[in-house]
């Protein structure tokens, strides 16, 4: 599963050709031995997160959306994601 992006221990992973119509598009999320799958409209499908580490994935979903939606279209054809920037401290 690649990883697209990683900020704050949190990693971001987008399984290849992962198209179940369960979740519809969806990234999965690793923070220390926690796993989580939020959707592009940064809800929770499966999984937890600590509070904090939950509001930075919604937090750069929302920023990173059209981006997310580029990959996922890739992960289903050709496989080829990209890199997403990932969040800053302010």
């Amino acid at each position: 599963m690649p990883k697209i992006s990683e900020f704050f221990g949190i990693i971001i992973l987008m399984y290849l050709k992962d198209n179940e119509r369960r979740h519809g598009p969806h990234i999965h999320v690793r923070y220390n031995d926690q796993i989580a799958v939020f959707n592009f409209d940064g809800e929770c499908l499966a999984g937890e997160l600590p509070s904090k580490e939950q509001r930075h994935v919604k937090k750069w979903i929302k920023l990173r959306r059209k981006e997310l939606k580029k990959n996922w279209e890739a992960s289903i054809t050709t496989g080829a994601l990209e890199q997403i920037k990932p969040l800053k401290r302010k």
